[in-house]
């Protein structure tokens, strides 16, 4: 059982009429957003349970997070955005113990008192290449005015891997759509990102009218879900690409996406675990994945 409340708000800047078809381009906005959750689950009787186990123990947890986001156009083309994160609460055995976990605002590292962070700081960079335009709206990390169709665009700075990736339109925020874990982005791919889900890295995408490429480097946390990074460029990173193709089936729009990415961290290796179950050993490892994804 859980209550889910979210609240937003937005402010317009200053705007330029542009040409004989008075474009409005945005040079400022803000907007917040709040969500809380509570959750509760009865007891039950468990033959097994451990540290890392969901509680058998009737729970009642909750989650607080609240956002401010400003955005500023820089020179043409160049907006920069940050995004002040607060966050409280904890999920149940303090987000341990389910797989698919039900609440996707219950980040690794819970606080009974309200903390503070920059999830966001990141500069994005738009080269627009010609031929039609497209409208852009007033939102979270974006600001209103139009853009080429056809554009390169770079991105630097702390940010998510999933602002970029795996942008489904259905299951891909826990503040607005579904709560769970398992549906806030591709389940196969494990994207870099610290104990909140950000990180620093860099992103350059090239889009097209019916389709886009996209590849991102970004750093690695120095342990599992933790949140300081690894500055040992060379030996600790995330890699991700992929082809995006837009299509329409009797006017309904629909995507399908590849993704692959390559992780490389000093992270627990799968045959040391094999090898010896209750000794914690961490070796190298380097992971590839190919994923697909559809939306409809």
């Amino acid at each position: 059982m859980a209550l889910q409340t979210s609240q937003s708000a937005q402010a317009n800047g200053a705007s330029l009429d542009v040409g004989a078809d008075a474009i409005q381009e945005q040079f400022w906005n803000w907007h917040a957003q709040n969500t809380d959750i509570v959750q509760y689950h009865p007891g039950f009787s468990a033959r097994y349970s451990g540290p890392n186990s969901l509680s058998s123990a009737n729970e009642v947890k909750e989650t607080v997070s609240f956002d401010l986001l400003l955005g500023m156009r820089l020179w043409r083309g160049a907006e920069f955005h940050v995004d002040g994160l607060m966050w409280q609460g904890f999920g149940f055995a303090d987000t341990r113990g389910v797989d698919g976990f039900p609440n996707g605002e219950a980040f690794r590292l819970g606080t009974k008192v309200p903390n503070v962070n920059f999830s966001r700081v990141f500069v994005r960079q738009t080269i627009g290449l010609g031929g039609e335009q497209e409208t852009v709206e007033d939102e979270q990390l974006q600001l209103a005015g139009k853009r080429d169709v056809s554009r390169i665009t770079l991105t630097l700075g702390r940010m998510s891997a999933k602002d970029i990736f795996d942008n489904n339109a259905y299951a891909n925020d826990s503040r607005t759509q579904f709560m769970n874990w398992a549906l806030m982005a591709n389940e196969a791919w494990d994207y870099p990102g610290d104990s909140l889900g950000y990180i620093t890295g860099f992103a350059a995408e090239l889009n097209q009218p019916k389709w886009a490429f996209r590849y991102g480097i970004f750093q690695m946390p120095k342990v599992s879900n933790g949140t300081a990074l690894d500055f040992h460029l060379l030996e600790a990173w995330g890699m991700v690409t992929e082809f995006e193709r837009r299509y329409r089936l009797e006017d309904r729009p629909g995507t399908v996406r590849l993704l692959a990415f390559v992780n490389e961290a000093h992270m627990g290796s799968y045959q040391a675990a094999l090898d010896s179950p209750p000794a914690r050993q961490t070796s190298q490892r380097r992971g590839l994945t190919v994923t697909s994804t559809a939306l409809a």
